[in-house]
């Protein structure tokens, strides 16, 4: 390597990278589904997840009657009875 160059980023600190700027593109939408449906941290997450990443739906185990399936968004499926 000589003095003017750059040393190559590897694999694993591309995939770092990565996950990080996933990780904040999602952060601020999944501060305003949580205030805006009155979701927890976690289920706002899922969400704004869900949703950048252009899901048809989010199937979930949450039962009726819980906050999560308020969200309008995208479709949420239960599969509890």
């Amino acid at each position: 390597m000589d003095g003017g160059s750059t040393p190559p980023i590897s694999t694993k600190h591309m995939r770092r990278l990565e996950h990080s700027r996933r990780r904040c593109y999602i952060r601020q939408p999944s501060l305003t589904i949580a205030g805006r449906f009155g979701l927890s941290a976690i289920d706002a997450l899922h969400v704004a997840a869900a949703e950048a990443l252009g899901a048809d739906e989010l199937v979930t185990t949450e039962r009726p009657g819980k906050s999560l399936l308020r969200v309008t968004l995208l479709p949420i499926i239960s599969i509890q009875p």
